[in-house]
């Protein structure tokens, strides 16, 4: 059940947000917590498609480190 929950939180985000860009959702084990990162949309050039890569890298990398554990991952 919690985890239908879950899914309806994150389709009703998806469609409010019109679910542009990638996103990647973490889940913290021990207390349920749920994050995402999210890419930026309408980046255009290398250097901006480089730029949001290392925003999502470090987004990720943050909550890894606080104990975050990847569940989903979308481009």
């Amino acid at each position: 059940m919690a985890r239908a929950t879950m899914l309806s939180i994150v389709v009703a985000g998806c469609v409010l947000a019109a679910c542009g860009g990638p996103e990647v959702t973490l889940k913290n084990p021990q207390n349920g917590e749920v994050a995402s990162c999210k890419g930026g949309v309408g980046a255009t050039g290398v250097t901006s498609s480089r730029v949001a890569d290392d925003l999502m890298t470090k987004c990720v990398d943050s909550y890894t480190q606080h104990g975050y554990e990847v569940v989903s991952a979308k481009q």
